[in-house]
């Protein structure tokens, strides 16, 4: 390792199997920000209809802005989501070489839901 020798292919899955374990902890991270966000747009929309000292266009304007943002961040999060597991795939897909049998599968079974029509 240090002095110049390659890793073993046990060695090899080892390294990849961590990155896998990290990067789907990662998602499972993410999966909840988007169920706490949720909850933050709920209570935020909450206050702005209990808002009764303004006119309903300013609450129209703040729910619409507010809207947007709110589907903004939950966007962007599936997006995060979605690279992390595209490279999941790829690792899985190293680690089922190294092994020469299918020991990880999950990304690499799961239809891509872009390519659905």
């Amino acid at each position: 390792m240090d002095d110049g020798t390659p890793l073993s292919t046990a060695e090899m899955v080892d390294v990849l199997l961590k990155d896998y374990q990290v990067l789907r902890e990662e998602i499972s991270v993410r999966i909840g920000s988007r169920a706490n966000f949720l909850g933050l747009a709920v209570t935020l929309v909450a206050i702005v209809a209990s808002v009764g000292d303004t006119g309903w266009p300013v609450r129209v304007g703040l729910s619409l802005g507010g809207g947007a943002v709110i589907l903004g961040v939950w966007w962007h999060i599936g997006v995060l989501i979605a690279r992390l597991a595209a490279y999941i795939k790829t690792i899985e897909a190293r680690v089922n070489e190294l092994a020469g049998t299918v020991l990880l599968g999950w990304e690499t079974s799961v239809p891509d839901s872009r390519s659905r029509k």
